[in-house]
């Protein structure tokens, strides 16, 4: 098989996971973790905006879990940051 449609595929099924990981997010229990990109995807942000809040403006964005090489966010964190951000 080439390696550009098994790059292809792999791409759509990143991007139909974000997809419903945003849309079933609100179901999530409180002590779900989330990725960079999952994140990214339930706050309408992208990585990289995520990242550099993580990285310089500590407080700007939901509270990250480090866990050996990875980035978490749970869920809870996501919907504090949410209602700061949103206040209503």
């Amino acid at each position: 098989m080439d390696r550009s449609k098994t790059a292809g595929k792999a791409e759509r099924r990143k991007a139909e996971s974000l997809v419903r990981v945003r849309r079933e997010f609100d179901g999530y229990s409180s002590s779900i973790r989330l990725n960079e990109p999952e994140t990214a995807a339930v706050l309408g942000l992208s990585p990289a905006t995520l990242k550099s809040w993580r990285l310089n403006k500590p407080g700007r964005g939901p509270v990250a879990v480090k866990t050996h090489y990875s980035i978490f966010y749970t869920a809870q964190s996501i919907r504090e940051y949410q209602a700061r951000a949103n206040p209503a």
